[in-house]
């Protein structure tokens, strides 16, 4: 087992007793059958079950039994964003017993980069992170804009930011996706008017890359943990997360003044923006931090590997 993941792995493993084996049909689940290091079959738990999130997941075990070799059972994958106990989930409450598997992208990345970035286009995440390491070449730390930015769909925990925005456009700025089948969900229409009215929300869409121009990049919460992390320690930016309860399986890895600015409120942006605008060596330091990170530890064959020795310990 590699040293890498070890402590979320023994911490995991604890509760062995509490994966459920069994091909119960619960909500939002998928049961992937494993016999003789082959998938032999995949049963579709209750009510609708997401067909991407389905197909990432089936050839993210095919690529583990590719490398390695998984007892028999039945692994059993949450495919919503809100964690369920028993069976392996993308997130969960920090240090709760719930288990932890890659999310469904670190596969198949659905998530448009650029025009020239399509689904399916790359098999992996290592792939992924050297297409974004090549296009970050264009993007020196120092030409970028210096200012806070998101690009997001509408989740209500988006809100606070994006209202501390429209108050302090000196040094906030981001866009609100509602072209997708989402709209602008629960959001008030009045806001959104606002919103579009100072070219932060709209119908037409902007790809991720939008992300590279700017030095500092706003990470929070989507219905529960945004797995956006992965890609955004990857475009050179200052990140800026706002405190969460989730986890995701590497999250405890990475650590506020070496790989981010944790905030919990948006009024302490403009002090992180005037430390940071006076401290280039310090943005240069986490943003190094981060590349050795995504080179050396969320490697794709880690990621296969955590998995594998989990799903052995369990099943």
């Amino acid at each position: 087992m590699s040293i890498v993941f070890k402590d979320i792995l023994q911490n995991q493993i604890k509760f062995k007793n509490e994966y459920k084996r069994c091909d119960t049909l619960l909500h939002d689940i998928i049961i992937i059958q494993i016999r003789d290091n082959q998938i032999i079959k995949v049963i579709d738990g209750k009510g609708w079950i997401h067909p991407t999130r389905k197909k990432q997941y089936i050839c993210f075990i095919q690529n583990i039994i590719k490398k390695h070799v998984i007892k028999n059972g039945n692994i059993n994958i949450n495919l919503s964003d809100h964690p369920k106990k028993g069976c392996l989930n993308f997130c969960r409450i920090k240090s709760s017993n719930y288990f932890l598997i890659p999310d469904f992208r670190f596969t198949l990345n659905d998530i448009n980069i650029d025009k020239h970035y399509y689904p399916d286009k790359f098999s992996n995440y290592d792939e992924q992170v050297l297409y974004m390491k090549k296009i970050q070449k264009d993007h020196k730390f120092e030409d970028k804009i210096n200012k806070f930015y998101t690009n997001c769909i509408p989740h209500i925990s988006k809100v606070n930011y994006f209202k501390y925005a429209l108050n302090n456009k000196d040094i906030c700025t981001g866009y609100v996706f509602g072209g997708s089948v989402h709209k602008y969900l629960n959001l008030p229409q009045n806001f959104v008017n606002v919103l579009k009215l100072n070219d932060m929300a709209g119908e037409d869409f902007k790809y991720f890359n939008e992300h590279f121009k700017y030095k500092y990049v706003i990470y929070n919460d989507g219905n529960t943990l945004s797995e956006r992390t992965k890609l955004l320690l990857n475009v050179n930016p200052v990140i800026i997360k706002k405190v969460s309860p989730y986890e995701e399986f590497y999250s405890y890895l990475l650590k506020d003044n070496i790989d981010y600015i944790e905030y919990n409120d948006e009024s302490e942006l403009r002090d992180i923006h005037k430390k940071l605008e006076n401290d280039e060596k310090f943005c240069l330091k986490l943003i190094d931090n981060n590349n050795k990170f995504t080179n050396n530890i969320l490697t794709y064959n880690n990621i296969l590997e955590y998995t594998a020795y989990l799903l052995n310990s369990i099943l």
